[in-house]
């Protein structure tokens, strides 16, 4: 699990999220699967949370998110 964007390159503004990604080989392949899923986390932790949750298989976060995200992360 790693969070990055803005709060990471510290030009966060109080409107935005706080970006969240979980790697995982158990992440559902198909559209409604992953809507499940990341409902099921953000009532987990509060509906109305700001955080925005991205999910992601290993292959996923290596031929994009890595590219995307760069050096601007913390794994957690």
């Amino acid at each position: 699990m790693l969070i990055f964007g803005s709060i990471i390159k510290k030009c966060w503004t109080p409107n935005s999220d706080i970006d969240v990604l979980i790697v995982s080989e158990k992440t559902p392949k198909n559209f409604e699967d992953i809507v499940r899923s990341k409902l099921k986390i953000k009532k987990s932790v509060c509906l109305f949370s700001p955080f925005q949750i991205h999910l992601a298989t290993p292959k996923e976060y290596n031929e994009w998110y890595k590219k995307f995200i760069k050096k601007d992360y913390v794994f957690l």
